[in-house]
């Protein structure tokens, strides 16, 4: 995923120890990371600089996070302290730059994260703060979706998804998996454009793998930006016939019988990309072989008669 800092301005409130500012100029980056149902994940970097020699030390908080994080105390950019008590610190002087990152922070999605940095003049930080500087800004994620289901129609998969809102925004890309792990790109829907109501989006999966399917959206920013959607899972319809598929498990080959002719087999790993098969028919059966043996795992064949389709899950060892 490309990550795109996105700068965010700053609200400043100012609370004075003895009328003195020690930190200034802070500021915070703010990085999109993922979505799952109402809650979203960021990456935050925070940076203050210190104004007078009076700062020994600067504390940076996360206000809204779900869990709680506790704040962090740093004298530098390299130093972490407890907060509860800085120690016996000297004084750090003035135009020194303190940093910080919060990873994977957790906050709802319709709640814009709220910062706070502040700088402590004495030892116990708690009760010596000399000014404070809190970040509070607009949800940085460009779209937010109200909800993403889907239905089993006639062999047939339906997604349905809608977004609240849609802020620099370029497009989807649905994606589909035979395991919740290897994923691949079905279709690309272009974004409706830049709008603050909801608007409602469908795709059908005209040909799914038997069984289970696991679907989710590949979110795509005008700046380049990449996150993803929950990941829903739909049982389709296909996969009973009178094809005898044996043995399944296998270690790499497949017989198949049939009372009809079968004019082709197809196989997909579990992302969707299709493998090397060999096709061979041998009296009443038909072998399956492939040039390359595919790593272990499940894999899905499609098989064509002249009556149509049908579709297996199958397993290599």
């Amino acid at each position: 995923m490309k990550n795109i800092l996105l700068t965010f301005g700053l609200f400043i409130q100012a609370y004075f120890v003895n009328g003195q500012a020690c930190v200034g100029n802070g500021t915070a980056n703010i990085t999109f990371v993922s979505s799952f149902g109402g809650n979203c994940t960021y990456n935050i970097s925070m940076s203050v600089t210190t104004t007078s020699n009076s700062a020994k030390a600067a504390r940076f908080s996360v206000l809204n996070a779900t869990p709680i994080i506790n704040p962090v105390c740093k004298t530098s950019s390299l130093t972490t302290i407890n907060c509860t008590n800085t120690g016996n610190l000297n004084n750090l002087g003035n135009g020194v730059v303190i940093n910080h990152t919060f990873t994977n922070v957790t906050i709802p999605c319709n709640t814009a994260p709220s910062l706070s940095l502040e700088g402590t003049t004495a030892n116990n930080n708690f009760s010596s703060l000399c000014n404070a500087i809190t970040v509070t800004q607009t949800n940085p994620n460009p779209v937010k979706i109200s909800y993403f289901n889907g239905i089993s129609q006639s062999n047939k998969i339906a997604l349905n998804w809608q977004t609240e809102s849609e802020i620099g925004f370029s497009h989807f890309v649905v994606q589909r998996s035979g395991n919740a792990l290897e994923f691949g790109d079905l279709e690309t829907i272009k974004a409706d454009g830049e709008s603050t109501e909801k608007i409602n989006y469908r795709f059908i999966d005209n040909n799914p793998f038997p069984g289970i399917n696991y679907y989710r959206l590949r979110q795509v920013d005008k700046d380049g930006t990449v996150s993803f959607s929950k990941i829903i899972d739909i049982n389709s319809d296909g996969g009973a016939s009178e094809i005898i598929i044996y043995p399944n498990p296998s270690t790499g080959s497949f017989k198949m019988k049939n009372n009809e002719t079968i004019i082709s087999s197809d196989v997909y790993n579990a992302s969707g990309k299709k493998i090397d098969g060999i096709l061979r028919k041998e009296d009443t059966t038909y072998t399956l072989d492939f040039p390359n043996k595919p790593e272990s795992g499940i894999y899905f064949l499609k098989i064509t008669t002249a009556s149509g389709i049908k579709k297996y899950r199958v397993a290599i060892n």
